[in-house]
């Protein structure tokens, strides 16, 4: 009797053993994407954003807006779309969420570029053009954003 609950016992905590280490990959990467990696560019994101959004509202003389977008923006910009680029998923699924985000930031960027371009031509045409590249773009990211929320509530993951 007491061999066969000492053989109960081993088999009991092995299953739990394995159980225990059975873990999904993709909420692993999911979980290291989201808590890990994206909160060190996320700010960056958003004071760029600010400051852009910020400049476009209260800068009215043309060539001071150009000169902040060409020095500050536009350069931090592509500072946060290359740590975004340094950002590598280990899974396929969190590896498409990435992918579209990283997309819709380089659309973004070019539209940021395009505008300075168009500024510095004093190209009206090239102007409009731009803006709708930047509206684009912010619906990509917004599109994006939404995967990923989808992607962390699948698995439990608070944003």
């Amino acid at each position: 009797m007491r061999k066969a609950k000492a053989w109960m016992l081993i088999v009991l905590s092995a299953v739990l053993l394995l159980a225990g280490c059975s873990s999904d990959p993709v909420e692993e990467d999911a979980n290291h994407y989201f808590k890990e990696e994206l909160p060190k560019v996320a700010s960056l994101e958003q004071e760029i954003m600010t400051q852009f959004s910020n400049m476009s509202q209260t800068l009215k003389d043309p060539q001071a807006l150009y000169q902040g977008l060409n020095d500050q923006v536009l350069p931090r910009y592509e500072a946060f779309v290359k740590e975004l680029e340094k950002i590598k998923p280990a899974t396929k699924e969190v590896q498409e969420v990435h992918e579209k985000y990283l997309s819709a930031t380089r659309a973004q960027q070019e539209a940021f570029q395009r505008i300075v371009n168009a500024m510095k031509d004093k190209d009206k045409a090239g102007l409009t053009a731009a803006r709708e590249k930047l509206e684009e773009a912010r619906t990509l990211i917004k599109e994006s954003k939404e995967g990923m929320k989808q992607l962390a509530l699948g698995y439990g993951i608070q944003l």
